[in-house]
């Protein structure tokens, strides 16, 4: 699998996401130069799987990622990075990949919420969520590449 063209590009995603995640942690910054990478090559992985509805979900949570960031709820360096990751999740995938997405992002929230109840820093750079979307959207794509070479 690695060697595939597929393979490649899953782990040009990961070194991404790596360092996304790291980014996210330390500054609470996504760089948009990344996810423009990470938007080519789910692109690609996109077409490699033939799976061109990917690209309806990906506009619909750029446009939902959006609506949060004006109602202050979300950054919009999310938003981009959700949707760019999803063009390279199958749909069958998806729901699964926000969910996961969704549920590794409340124990951040709720690690940072405790933390910042029994410390007398507080946070107030906000909550990485970066790091829950990488891996929610990574294990999307990984299991997005699989059941094609099923």
């Amino acid at each position: 699998m690695f060697l595939s063209p597929n393979g490649i590009y899953l782990l040009i995603l990961l070194l991404c996401g790596l360092y996304t995640s790291f980014s996210d942690f330390y500054s609470r910054k996504i760089s948009n130069n990344v996810v423009v990478i990470i938007a080519v090559f789910s692109l690609l992985l996109c077409v490699n799987q033939q799976s061109y509805f990917s690209l309806v979900t990906a506009g619909l949570l750029l446009a939902a990622g959006f609506l949060l960031n004006l109602l202050g709820v979300w950054g919009a360096g999310d938003a981009k990075l959700i949707a760019a990751y999803a063009i390279g999740i199958k749909p069958e995938w998806q729901l699964l990949s926000l969910s996961l997405i969704g549920f590794l992002g409340g124990i951040i929230a709720c690690v940072y919420w405790i933390y910042g109840r029994f410390s007398c820093l507080g946070n107030d750079k906000g909550i990485p969520y970066g790091i829950p979307i990488c891996i929610g959207s990574l294990f999307g794509i990984l299991v997005s590449i699989e059941s094609v070479s099923l």
